[in-house]
């Protein structure tokens, strides 16, 4: 099994993003844009 990071990145920073927006009642996508700096430096 091949691990895929891009996917693995794209799932938590959702995970996060609904745990943000269920916790504060916001999104600032910030997960999202961390997770998309992280695949274009690596």
């Amino acid at each position: 099994m091949k691990f895929n990071l891009n996917s693995f990145l794209l799932a938590i920073s959702t995970a996060l993003d609904y745990a943000e927006e269920e916790i504060m009642n916001i999104t600032t996508q910030h997960s999202k844009r961390c997770a998309y700096i992280s695949i274009k430096t690596s």
